[in-house]
């Protein structure tokens, strides 16, 4: 997802998303890791990075859609 200039107000620290999405940072890193949220890399690879609070809201938006899915039966 590309970022753009109206993000850049949105950009959250894993301390801060962690919050937002009520889990541990730790949670925010393996969620990372996992490639389930978009992040923006910063500075020369000291693996700091920033979210978007739009990329926060869409794993909050594909999860409930999952959630609300009927399970089938077999």
């Amino acid at each position: 997802m590309p970022i753009t200039e109206a993000d850049l107000g949105d950009l959250l620290r894993r301390e801060e998303a962690a919050e937002f999405l009520g889990v541990s940072r730790a949670t925010v890193d393996r969620m990372i890791a996992a490639r389930e949220i978009d992040v923006v890399r910063i500075g020369n690879g000291r693996g700091q990075v920033r979210i978007p609070k739009r990329a926060l809201l869409d794993h909050v938006n594909r999860n409930v859609t999952k959630a609300a899915r009927p399970k089938r039966s077999a």
